[in-house]
């Protein structure tokens, strides 16, 4: 597995940390760092969208990466949070991430 990260940049936005790009060669697991930051990330794959919005982490758990996928991240600075949107409905374990990606690889493959 090959995740080659495009751009990574840090944003003169005063709620925005940085913006990053990647994509991926080959799939695998990748490890996910813990981080106390929260991201808003779209997903290509398949030629698909998808928008997840991810963390923070407690630790640092594995992540299965599909292939020939591509990503756009924005992490939002410390602090920053949304209030139409409770911290308390984007809760996701890492169980539940993975049992997320399968199903969506299994989506695309079957269409």
């Amino acid at each position: 597995m090959l995740l080659i990260f495009d751009d990574n940049r840090l944003s003169d936005s005063p709620f925005i940390e940085r913006v990053w790009r990647s994509h991926s060669e080959g799939s695998g697991l990748f490890v996910s760092v813990a981080t106390s930051h929260w991201d808003l990330v779209v997903t290509r794959l398949a030629g698909k969208p998808t928008l997840t919005l991810k963390g923070p982490e407690t630790r640092a758990s594995e992540v299965l990466c599909p292939a020939d996928g591509e990503w756009l991240g924005i992490r939002f600075k410390a602090g920053v949070f949304m209030p139409e949107m409770p911290i308390s409905g984007l809760v996701m374990t890492t169980k539940d991430w993975v049992m997320m990606m399968m199903l969506t690889m299994r989506v695309m493959m079957m269409d």
